[in-house]
């Protein structure tokens, strides 16, 4: 009797510490290779970037040159649905978003921790600079 009062105690505290770090979970990595028809914008704290989808899943690194084209995105695991929005939107500072911005227009790569809002765009909780790699024989 003592284990399962002791058991029902432990799950009780892990409903009182709150959410865990799984809950970030709802974020999906998209890669988005810039250039082309990618268009990044800045208002009100918000950045918007706009872009196609690609027909083939990012991959990894050493994929991104062939699968993502310019001005698309993917998903690492899969080519993006038709009914996924085309648009996402991550709030930061203004300095942080020229940085992010003039990086797409030179056609580098992004990846954008994302979910669907339902509303027509992803929202991003983060994003980071990611490269592109080339297999050396």
């Amino acid at each position: 009797m003592t284990s399962v009062s002791g058991v029902l105690i432990a799950v009780g505290l892990l409903f009182l510490a709150g959410p865990s770090p799984c809950v970030a979970a709802d974020y999906w990595g998209l890669i988005v290779h810039g250039g082309g028809t990618t268009r990044a914008s800045y208002e009100k704290g918000v950045l918007q970037v706009e872009f196609r989808h690609s027909r083939h899943p990012a991959g990894g690194p050493l994929d991104y040159e062939k699968q993502v084209p310019r001005g698309q995105a993917a998903w690492p695991d899969r080519p993006m649905s038709p009914q996924e929005p085309s648009v996402l939107r991550q709030r930061m500072p203004e300095a942080q978003a020229a940085k992010l911005m003039e990086h797409l227009n030179t056609g580098g790569y992004w990846e954008f921790y994302c979910r669907n809002t339902g509303k027509g765009f992803f929202e991003v909780s983060t994003s980071k600079l990611v490269r592109a790699s080339t297999r050396i024989d």
